[in-house]
């Protein structure tokens, strides 16, 4: 049962690490936020004493975390949810591939 889990857990993570580097590159409104964060942070930076700044940096740190954490955690339960759909309603295969999005 273990090298399932194992297994499951390295297709998530391939799969959310493919999905964020897709979202980074192709989806406009999230690139351009980014750099509007990007600049926030810039600014704020710069108008913040030398030694206060590494609280800035550990903030960000933590934030980054605590999202990722978060995307982890959704996507390996939206995977699960989808799981249980399937038995649930007794998915039989039949669905046609064309009809499903890849990213």
């Amino acid at each position: 049962m273990k090298n399932i889990e194992d297994s499951f857990d390295s297709f998530a993570l391939d799969r959310a690490t493919s999905l964020s580097t897709h979202l980074s590159t192709t989806h406009t409104q999230y690139i351009n936020l980014s750099k509007k964060c990007l600049e926030y942070f810039q600014e704020i930076k710069e108008h913040l004493p030398e030694h206060v700044q590494p609280i800035l940096f550990e903030y960000e740190e933590s934030i980054s975390l605590l999202n990722s954490i978060s995307q982890d955690f959704m996507y390996i339960h939206g995977l699960k949810d989808g799981s249980r759909l399937i038995r649930h309603f007794g998915f039989d295969g039949s669905l046609d591939e064309s009809s499903i999005r890849r990213n």
